[in-house]
């Protein structure tokens, strides 16, 4: 067997090897003869190539005829090179075989037949040209052959050129489509790291809002059985906007587990996450608008915040006018009483002056009436500013608390849609 190496690591299966063949159908038996014998001289050479049969002869009329004989394999570059130079040098030897014939019989023509008279050696000159014209075109005939087998071989080296560089083609498609594969694999194990962090996200969500219930609940026991009393308008409009929230939580946690089924519907079928991405689109443009929703409320809060504000502020001043007129009307009670003392010192004052002290002491016990009367509206309405603190203080932290629930949803849902597009775009085939 040929031990040279094609390229692409497959070896030269050579089995049998038909030197001579144009000998086969061109020459004489003695010729076939020569040729073989011409081919002994060579044998040497070719048999760093390939192996003979186990008779090592060579049957000129084998089906494999009229070249080498290889299966399905082709000459390697080494083989072909070797077995044009030992054919340049064969036809070399051939050549040079036919030069010395040819001198040998024109030197015994020349010494045995030129004193038969140049009628014979006219003779003889037309059958040695004859013959050497015959000879010139078997030469021709047999160049061309060699020619044809020249081209053969050329052909076969072609056309194992391009088997070699259609198996480089293919060895470089199938490292790709292996390539392929192997980042297919990467984003199905990614596909599954995104699956168990988002369930670990939802999970955490679920906890936080069940501590968000918690709370609600809380404020809620709170705000029901501590401002009953003094704001029931007040608690009216919070009962309104809690049971608002209370619905709007219920569709969250719809969503939540819509979302859930999603994420198992889609792990079972990467085909549908187009319609999931579509409906989370749908949903975080729905929460989109409840958020838009609660903002216009806690603006309208706000603004009942500021309105309260500044009845409190105009309380506040009312609160200090009057206990202006408390201080003033206090100033004048002292005076008076001073005056009265004075009085009841004089002792010797006339009836009169008792009269003014009685009608000065009836104005005094009506100031502190109207006194006692401010200081309880004063009371009241710190009452009602403190219940609509509490209220405003309440509801404000709900309404937050709210607000930063539906970010977190819709960063989640951002964020989840994002994993998502990522996703398709890594499973598209290329």
């Amino acid at each position: 067997m040929c031990e040279h190496v094609l390229i692409g690591g497959t070896k030269c299966k050579t089995k049998v090897c038909i030197v001579f063949d144009w000998l086969q159908n061109s020459h004489s038996a003695a010729d076939q003869s020569y040729g073989r014998q011409l081919f002994d001289k060579f044998q040497d050479s070719f048999a760093s190539l390939h192996k003979m049969t186990e008779d090592k002869t060579l049957e000129l009329s084998d089906e494999n005829a009229p070249f080498f004989t290889h299966g399905k394999d082709e000459l390697c570059t080494t083989c072909s090179t070797q077995w044009t130079n030992a054919l340049n040098e064969i036809d070399k030897k051939t050549a040079e075989e036919t030069d010395s014939k040819t001198k040998c019989f024109s030197l015994f023509f020349y010494l045995f037949f030129f004193p038969f008279g140049s009628r014979f050696c006219f003779v003889g000159i037309a059958v040695c040209q004859e013959e050497s014209a015959n000879d010139e075109a078997q030469i021709k005939k047999e160049t061309g052959e060699i020619e044809r087998l020249k081209q053969i071989l050329k052909e076969e080296m072609e056309a194992n050129q391009k088997v070699r560089t259609e198996d480089e083609r293919l060895t470089k498609g199938f490292g790709e489509l292996v390539q392929v594969k192997k980042q297919k694999i990467e984003a199905y194990e990614g596909l599954r790291d995104d699956y168990n962090q988002t369930n670990d996200e939802l999970q955490q969500l679920q906890t936080q809002l069940n501590s968000f219930v918690f709370i609600l609940t809380l404020i809620y026991l709170l705000a029901r059985f501590g401002l009953t009393a003094f704001v029931t308008d007040s608690m009216i409009v919070l009962r309104g906007k809690e049971i608002e929230m209370e619905h709007i939580c219920e569709e969250m946690l719809a969503r939540i587990k819509t979302k859930e089924e999603e994420v198992e519907v889609m792990q079972k079928q990467c085909a549908e996450k187009n319609a999931y991405v579509s409906q989370l689109v749908s949903q975080m443009n729905q929460t989109t608008g409840i958020a838009e929703k609660l903002q216009m409320q806690t603006d309208d809060v706000r603004t009942k915040t500021l309105e309260l504000d500044g009845k409190i502020e105009n309380v506040r001043r009312e609160m200090n006018n009057k206990e202006n007129a408390i201080q003033q009307l206090t100033n004048e009670l002292w005076q008076t009483n001073a005056i009265a003392h004075s009085e009841a010192n004089e002792s010797n004052q006339t009836a009169a002056l008792c009269q003014e002290k009685e009608e000065a002491l009836q104005k005094t016990q009506k100031l502190i009436e109207k006194l006692y009367k401010i200081l309880n509206e004063v009371d009241k309405q710190q009452s009602e500013c403190a219940n609509l603190l509490s209220a405003r203080f309440f509801l404000f932290y709900f309404l937050l608390t709210v607000k930063e629930m539906i970010d977190l949803l819709c960063i989640e849902s951002k964020r989840s849609i994002w994993k998502w597009k990522n996703l398709k775009q890594i499973s598209q085939p290329k």
